[in-house]
């Protein structure tokens, strides 16, 4: 610890900010557990890398997890020691030691491995398999800290990472803002063409491959560009399919619509048909980056979709011939799996009650809620 260090250290403690003033394994816990990002500064050596990367960006993700921990309402981490049980031919950290450190009000936890020689700190870093000395009864959500492979200390950032990683920033700053862009229809494929070319000199699996600096970019642009295809391609069937929804009056009609849509409802992106929430007079990507999407385009699917889901589960529910323990069975069968049949389909059932009907079985409407079938 340099002088300078000492002097900022002695004058925190004089005025109640930091009571730790040894750099050891017990006041490394004690910082972390009062959230104390000032005394973790002072405790961790400048010249020691911790998860991998530099103490500096090692510092930054820990005040992140402390933000979260504040912003769920704790004030304090519990601390509770354990070991790491990983399969010990799959993980080297297999029985070394750590803390899960548990929020005192959301009950949420983070475990960490501290690597020690004495009472010198070497390193620190995130664990997924601790298994703590006592039981911890109602955990509820797991925080870890993590490191992108371009903030390690051995990654080498090029001239040409420097240019990807400012022009994926850039894309990124051109939607995403601070308040929130509102984009129609043109305005989002305007982006999405501009930008292929910024997504294709980054090149990389999004979601599979290594997550770098850039990952946000590339996940919104293909999230964005599948989004933005499926308007180009359905916007007329959507409009159409609503302008045709509120004449369907009957259940007979109302299940000849629905199968009619159901490819339209198969094909539109997962974002879309579960993440797509109206807010005043714009949409919203439910979890993700703010983006005020507005204009006929959206409202045609969100209205689409809202419809297909308020008519298709109620009937499904009805006509299934499946109960609970069955559905369960024939998710696992293989057989099925390679026959293509799909029991969440509608016409699934639809079709399976009219060919049992043929041979004179009839199956009562909501069969969850009968005590047996009847054969």
């Amino acid at each position: 610890m340099t002088p300078e260090q000492l002097k900022l250290l002695q004058r925190l403690s004089e005025l109640g900010e930091v009571t730790i003033v040894k750099r050891s394994a017990t006041s490394l816990v004690t910082a972390i557990s009062e959230m104390n990002s000032k005394a973790l500064e002072l405790i961790l050596e400048d010249d020691i890398s911790y998860q991998d990367t530099t103490k500096e960006i090692f510092l930054n993700k820990v005040q992140t997890l402390f933000e979260a921990y504040k912003k769920a309402g704790d004030t304090e981490l519990r601390s509770y020691p354990g070991t790491c049980n990983a399969d010990c031919t799959l993980c080297e950290n297999y029985g070394k030691s750590g803390f899960r450190l548990v929020g005192n009000n959301s009950a949420n936890y983070t475990d960490l491995i501290f690597e020690l020689a004495g009472e010198d700190i070497k390193d620190i870093y995130h664990c997924s398999q601790l298994k703590t000395d006592q039981a911890i009864e109602d955990l509820a959500n797991q925080f870890s800290i993590y490191v992108d492979a371009d903030e390690k200390v051995t990654f080498k950032k090029t001239t040409e990472y420097w240019s990807k990683l400012n022009a994926a920033h850039e894309a990124m700053d051109e939607i995403v803002t601070t308040p929130p862009s509102w984009v129609d229809y043109e305005t989002l494929c305007y982006w999405i063409v501009k930008n292929s070319v910024v997504n294709d000199h980054i090149g990389g699996d999004p979601i599979f491959g290594p997550t770098m600096k850039w990952t946000p970019f590339l996940l919104l642009f293909f999230e964005l560009e599948h989004i933005g295809s499926f308007l180009k391609k359905n916007n007329v069937l959507l409009a159409k399919a609503m302008s045709e929804a509120n004449e369907k009056i009957t259940e007979v009609e109302q299940i000849g619509w629905l199968l009619y849509y159901l490819a339209l409802y198969e094909e539109a992106p997962f974002e879309v048909v579960y993440g797509l929430l109206k807010k005043n007079m714009y949409y919203e990507i439910k979890g993700k980056n703010t983006i005020y999407f507005h204009g006929p385009e959206f409202k045609n699917a969100f209205d689409f979709f809202e419809f297909y889901k308020e008519h298709y589960y109620p009937l499904l529910e009805k006509y299934t011939t499946y109960k609970m323990l069955e559905r369960a069975e024939a998710f696992n069968d293989q057989e099925s799996q390679r026959n293509g049949i799909d029991i969440t389909s509608l016409r699934f059932h639809l079709e399976k009650r009219k060919a049992l009907e043929e041979i004179g079985i009839t199956i009562p409407f909501y069969v969850e809620m009968k005590n047996e079938l009847p054969f």
